[in-house]
């Protein structure tokens, strides 16, 4: 009986690298230009609000009650909540399927197990 090649149709080793990252990208990105475009505009907060927050007078009370670390803490809580609404959650979102699909295509290899069958 005459040897069949092997089915042509039969996904090569290693092809699942590529379709995995892409399809990372590809959801990530356009969930990322959803975001984008159904964003609303910023709205401003009122002054009172603005001027509470990064007063002089309410940083120094804060350093005061709990020193150099919860100013810190609370400028990076504050830079922390913005990445989350508006265009800012786009960007984010953005750079975060950037960095997903990036690492599962460099850290692929290091998972594969060459002598599974696919």
């Amino acid at each position: 009986m005459p040897e069949t090649p092997p089915d042509s149709r039969e996904p090569r080793r290693g092809s699942r690298r590529p379709l995995v990252a892409g399809s990372i990208l590809a959801f990530g990105l356009t969930l990322s230009v959803a975001l984008y475009v159904t964003s609303p505009p910023d709205a401003p907060e009122s002054d009172a609000v603005l001027e509470m927050q990064s007063s002089k007078k309410s940083l120094r009370d804060l350093e005061r009650i709990g020193g150099k670390a919860a100013v810190m803490t609370s400028q990076l809580d504050d830079w922390l909540s913005s990445l989350w609404h508006g265009e800012a959650l786009a960007y984010t979102t953005a750079v975060l399927t950037l960095v997903a699909a990036g690492a599962c295509w460099l850290l692929w290899p290091l998972f594969e197990d060459e002598d599974a069958p696919l």
